[in-house]
C-alpha cells in the first residue's frame, strides 16, 4: 500500500510529540557515525573542514544535511569531470570553497588512475586478489596528469587563522591517505581531529594496512575514537572502515 506524504508527515509529527524521532531505514548504517561527528564537532568547536578527495562533494553535503555543520569547508578534488560537478554544488554555498588539486607527500605532477566508477580513482593500481566484487568498477578507464601539493605547502594560502582555527581533516584518497599525512607534519598541530579510510581487504596494490595506519596515527599523537564500515563483500566481510582520530595534544 502506498502511504501519502501527508500521512507520513502527520505520523512523524506525532512521534516527535511522544519523544521519538522517525529515522529512514537507509540512515541506520550512518547513524553512529553522524552522532559521533556531531558531538566531536561541538566539543572541539570545529570551524573549518578540509575535505580531501572530495569527488563530487558528497561529504560536505552530508555534513550540512545530517551533522548540522555550517562552517567553512574547503574541498580538494583533482579529477577534472568530478571537479566540475563539485564546483557547481559549492557555488550555491558561500562557506564552501574548492581547489582542483590532490594533496600528497610533496609538490609534484603525477598521473592518477581514473576508474570506471570515479569514486575509486586512485594513484595506486587496482587489485582484485582479495575481493572480486569491484572487478567491473575499480578498473582504469583513463589517466590524468594532475597537480599534487603537500598540505604544509597549501595551508598558508587558505588564510586560516592558526590560533583560532579548529580544523577537521577528512581524507578519502583511495589508498593515498597516509601520503597526505606525510605532507602535513606541520599542519597536524592545527588539526583537532581527522578521519581516514583504513583497509581490511585491499582493493589497491601496496595500500597501507589497517594495523599500520592505527600505529602510525598513534605515533603522531592521534587517538582512535571510532571506526565505521564503509563497505562489505558478499560474505559480509568489512572491506574498509572510516576511522576517526582525535589529536591528543589538543584534548581539553
Amino acid at each position: 500500500m502506498k502511504i501519502s506524504n501527508k500521512f507520513k508527515e502527520v505520523a512523524h509529527n506525532a512521534a516527535r510529540l511522544l519523544g521519538y524521532e522517525v529515522i529512514p531505514s537507509w540512515r541506520f548504517q550512518t547513524l553512529g557515525f553522524t552522532t559521533l561527528l556531531a558531538e566531536l564537532f561541538q566539543r572541539n568547536q570545529v570551524n573549518c573542514v578540509l575535505d580531501v578527495g572530495a569527488n563530487k562533494g558528497q561529504y560536505v553535503q552530508f555534513l550540512r544535511e545530517f551533522v548540522g555543520y555550517e562552517g567553512r569547508a574547503i574541498s580538494f578534488e583533482p579529477v577534472s569531470h568530478c571537479y566540475q560537478s563539485l564546483i557547481r554544488k559549492a557555488e550555491l554555498d558561500p562557506m564552501w570553497e574548492t581547489r582542483q588539486l590532490a594533496l600528497g607527500r610533496e609538490n609534484a605532477k603525477q598521473k592518477i588512475n581514473v576508474m570506471k566508477s570515479d569514486q575509486f580513482s586512485s594513484f595506486l593500481q587496482p587489485t582484485h586478489k582479495h575481493i572480486d566484487g569491484y572487478r567491473n568498477l575499480n578498473v582504469v578507464d583513463h589517466t590524468e596528469e594532475i597537480a599534487v601539493r603537500s598540505l604544509d605547502d597549501v595551508l598558508p594560502e587558505l588564510k586560516i587563522d592558526s590560533v583560532a582555527a579548529n580544523i577537521y581533516l577528512k581524507l578519502d584518497t583511495q589508498g593515498f591517505d597516509m601520503e597526505v599525512i606525510a605532507g602535513a607534519k606541520n599542519a597536524l598541530k592545527n588539526i583537532c581531529a581527522l578521519q581516514t579510510e583504513v583497509s581490511v581487504l585491499n582493493i589497491y596494490e601496496d595500500m597501507p594496512s589497517i594495523e599500520h595506519v592505527i600505529v602510525e596515527m598513534r605515533n603522531l599523537e592521534f587517538d582512535l575514537v571510532g571506526m565505521f564500515p564503509v563497505n562489505h563483500d558478499h560474505n559480509l566481510r568489512v572491506i574498509e572502515y572510516d576511522a576517526v582520530f582525535i589529536n591528543r595534544s589538543r584534548m581539553k
